[in-house]
């Protein structure tokens, strides 16, 4: 007895995609910002701000509160670092995103013109530093080209920068990335009222910044292989793989 079982071109074409999908499984990561910390100049320049949550918790920019008889404590910056996963020889970095709660503004909040001046994210000078010592005096730096932008609006909530590149660097040197975040203009003045919060872990650990990576490849190790091959034959053979009436000859 001889059976003959036709795929129709459905079917035929669900395969070549499940072997295309097998062959480069792609598997998406969420890391969670491991240090998070703001930096203050002025008097405040020797002040460790690891506890301090107000409005968010994280600052950029300056407030034009300053005066002769209010001594400045800024401007301010913010620093984030994040420990990247160890990769398997072979995966591709297809994707970075970066991910970000914006609280509110300065200039908003106390009802102020609304300054929208550009603030920039640059990669750090080093990685060698950590929120609960970090300082205006003792800030590692930034590089000199942004990697991503940002200009305050009235609507605070989740921003996103893609960091792709910036990733891709990081992991050249090791498995840390560290970011600045800082004003373009950090020119303490009563007319500058640039200053914007975002939300660090200690604020709020549902509002704080992570990174979003899509891998191609085996992904990082000590991990369990993907099973994306296992999910889409199922899809296939559930939903899309009809075979046609079995032809049965003696």
């Amino acid at each position: 007895m001889n059976i003959r079982m036709n795929l129709p071109a459905s079917a035929a074409v669900g395969l070549t995609l499940l072997s295309t999908i097998c062959s480069s499984p792609i598997l998406a990561l969420t890391i969670s910002v491991t240090e998070d910390v703001s930096v203050l100049g002025g008097t405040r320049a020797n002040q460790n701000y690891e506890n301090n949550a107000y409005k968010g918790g994280l600052f950029s920019g300056v407030d034009g509160a300053y005066s002769s008889a209010n001594p400045s404590d800024a401007p301010a910056r913010f620093y984030l670092q994040f420990t990247l996963p160890t990769l398997e020889s072979g995966t591709t970095i297809l994707s970075a995103t970066l991910n970000g709660y914006y609280n509110n503004s300065y200039s908003m909040l106390n009802g102020l013109t609304f300054d929208q001046s550009v603030h920039h994210l640059y990669l750090a000078n080093s990685n060698n530093w950590d929120s609960s010592t970090l300082t205006w005096n003792n800030q590692p730096g930034l590089r000199s080209v942004p990697i991503g932008s940002f200009i305050p609006d009235k609507s605070p909530g989740w921003r996103t920068w893609g960091i792709t590149q910036a990733v891709k660097e990081s992991y050249q040197a090791g498995n840390t990335l560290s970011i600045g975040f800082r004003a373009d203009n950090e020119n303490v003045s009563a007319n500058n009222n640039d200053w914007v919060f975002f939300a660090s872990h200690e604020s709020d650990p549902n509002s704080a910044f992570y990174l979003e990576l899509k891998l191609g490849g085996k992904g990082p190790k000590n991990t369990p292989e993907p099973t994306t091959c296992a999910y889409c034959l199922s899809a296939i053979l559930c939903g899309g793989m009809l075979y046609r009436r079995r032809k049965m000859s003696h």
